[in-house]
């Protein structure tokens, strides 16, 4: 069921639950460098300040992680 424009400032990011990092980005379920271009949260679900810090972090922990860097 898609998300209503907005739903993340009135609710709270998914991850940190704070209605305050802003809401203009949309999250990657998987990895965008893991080939994924579907499943893609839209905006107003993820907060910036996540996607864009510690979710941003771990994307490339995995994508540099050897057994999937080498399966790419």
């Amino acid at each position: 069921m898609p998300q209503r424009p907005g739903v993340g400032a009135e609710q709270g990011c998914l991850f940190c639950r704070e209605t305050s990092g802003g809401f203009s980005s949309r999250e990657h379920v998987f990895s965008e460098s893991l080939g994924n271009s579907e499943l893609i949260l839209p905006a107003g679900v993820v907060c910036d300040r996540c996607n864009n810090g510690p979710l941003s972090t771990l994307d490339q922990a995995i994508a540099g992680f050897m057994p999937i860097e080498m399966r790419r």
